[in-house]
């Protein structure tokens, strides 16, 4: 996004440790675009801050292990995690403070986006800004504590009751009748293939002159005596050099930062995907809230047609602590949020459902950068050429949906260095 709003008055280079993308998906390892399912929703309230409790996983918790078995770094930062969400009013902050506002700007400019670059969304699924996206509720509470929260902050679009819900998204009926559907809402928001969308981009902004670099692995930065960057070292020993660089480091890039005010703020946190076929009745992508917070607390239902042109649905949800460093964690660490789910598919998507379930499925993760307070990663370093260097990270699962605001920002940075 960064480039598409860079490329018309800068020479830009792209440079990424992973494959081209358009050539190589099996890309969990280098960043949360590539990885995971290509279905991704962009709402007012993607990547806000998450509850977390320091617990394994089959205990409600987000740990691959019990706490004392990781490492000191990760004990630490969860520690700091901890400290951070037991502050009076930290997550109701960080979202009127950052996500709320930024995420109202990043709507707009995707709206934008759609209207005067069409062509990036070709193939990409987009669903229907004027539809929005279904948020069903399991119970009365949280329902109305989900109006209040998106009325408030003017992503509401329309209150849903079960009679509304059963008769504009039949697929959904038995549960309604169930007394698993509360009632729901409709907020701004859409769904789209990001990987189709960043393909159609890289094209594009190659015709436009972009270059990009792939396979490159960035070791770390270099500074002057003055603390001044003097470039980015890559692992061969080459030096990028640049007036300006906008960096994101992922969620693994403790190299990079080490020695700065920023290392070890960032840690891995991934994501569950089960995709399966998509029942024919289903129309809208969908989030699922629940007040069972073992294990999954919230579910996407995310609409995307396959690269074979298969109509395919994408249920994701559930965290598992990664760390500073990628634990080499097994399939069976992610059982319980499988299990949940599956359970999601069975009681929301009914039989029907269930059976497309058990014929054609897949499980994939999603790799995404969390800091520590949920407080995104923003830091601004001088260079020697009398630019800036903008590091940004740990949006979480908002990295797609705050895209615009990100790629806005740094390019004001840019330019109020060019202006002097």
């Amino acid at each position: 996004m960064v480039a598409l709003r860079l490329y018309e008055d800068y020479n830009v280079t792209v440079y990424t440790k992973g494959p081209d993308p358009r050539l190589d998906r099996n890309a969990e390892q280098f960043g949360s675009t590539g990885n995971g399912e290509s279905a991704r929703f962009i709402t007012g309230f993607e990547g806000g801050p998450r509850e977390f409790e320091n617990l394994p996983l089959q205990q409600g918790g987000w740990l691959p292990c019990s706490l004392s078995d990781l490492s000191n770094n990760d004990q630490e930062w969860l520690q700091k995690r901890e400290s951070a969400f037991k502050e009076p009013g930290h997550i109701v902050n960080l979202e009127q403070k950052y996500y709320v506002p930024n995420a109202s700007v990043s709507l707009a400019e995707w709206l934008v986006l759609r209207r005067q670059m069409p062509f990036l969304f070709e193939g990409a699924d987009a669903s229907d800004p004027q539809e929005g996206v279904l948020v069903l509720c399991d119970n009365q509470e949280l329902l109305e504590a989900t109006v209040i929260k998106h009325e408030k902050a003017g992503f509401l679009k329309q209150v849903l009751s079960t009679g509304d819900i059963s008769i504009k998204f039949p697929l959904y009926r038995k549960a309604v009748t169930d007394g698993i559907i509360a009632g729901g809402i409709l907020i701004e928001g859409f769904s789209l293939n990001i990987h189709q969308f960043t393909e159609n981009a890289i094209f594009f902004l190659e015709k436009k002159g972009v270059s990009f670099l792939w396979g490159v692995e960035i070791s770390n930065m270099e500074f002057d005596p003055e603390g001044r960057l003097l470039g980015l070292k890559v692992k061969n020993g080459e030096m990028i050099v640049s007036k300006h660089f906008s960096v994101n480091p992922g969620a693994y890039g403790s190299d990079f930062l080490r020695g700065t005010m920023i290392e070890n703020k960032i840690a891995g946190v991934a994501g569950r995907w089960l995709v399966m076929p998509r029942p024919n009745a289903f129309t809208i992508p969908t989030k699922i809230m629940s007040r069972n917070r073992l294990t999954v607390s919230d579910n996407n239902l995310t609409p995307f047609t396959s690269k074979e042109g298969v109509k395919m649905l994408a249920v994701s949800g559930g965290f598992l602590y990664l760390g500073t460093s990628m634990y080499d964690v097994t399939d069976s660490a992610y059982q319980a949020i499988d299990e949940a789910n599956l359970k999601i598919v069975h009681t929301y998507l009914g039989e029907s459902g269930a059976v497309l379930y058990q014929n054609n499925r897949s499980k994939k993760i999603c790799l995404r950068s969390f800091t520590y307070d949920d407080q995104p990663l923003y830091e601004i370093v001088e260079t020697a050429r009398g630019g800036s260097l903008v590091v940004t990270a740990g949006t979480n699962t908002g990295t797609t949906a705050l895209a615009p605001y990100l790629a806005q920002s740094i390019e004001q940075v840019f330019r109020s260095k060019d202006a002097k």
